[in-house]
């Protein structure tokens, strides 16, 4: 099934809107869909793309999404991947490339240790929502 045949819940449109203001993301503009298998992979819950040069990202949520503080902790990590973006980016485009021959281990060590990172942030601040 694709994305655009899967209509957004309006709850988690809400949910959404409700993360962006409490995260100061209101300049960004964010599109929201859903997917058997966000990525192409049938395990993944979700999945952010950035584009930090026009403030846009787009969520993609896996379709069997719930109104769960589980699931909610979900669209806060993705959020906060499009709101860490520009970091990303910098790091990504302008210094690992000037890491010559290190570049490839540069990268891999950068996302190793982000992704945890944005992981415990969106579990505290759903849990400090609570």
């Amino acid at each position: 099934m694709s994305q655009s045949i899967l209509s957004v819940p309006e709850w988690l449109n809400h949910k959404i809107a409700q993360w962006i203001d409490l995260l100061s993301m209101r300049e960004w503009e964010i599109a929201v869909g859903l997917s058997m298998a966000p990525g192409n992979d049938p395990d993944c819950l979700g999945r952010a793309e950035q584009f930090p040069d026009i403030n846009f990202g787009r969520l993609t949520f896996r379709a069997d999404i719930e109104n769960t503080p589980e699931w909610e902790k979900t669209i806060v990590h993705e959020l906060l991947h499009i709101k860490h973006s520009r970091i990303d980016h910098f790091v990504e485009n302008v210094m690992i490339p000037g890491m010559d021959g290190a570049s490839v281990v540069c990268s891999i060590t950068y996302r190793q240790m982000i992704e945890p990172f944005i992981h415990s942030m969106a579990d505290c601040l759903v849990e400090m929502r609570k």
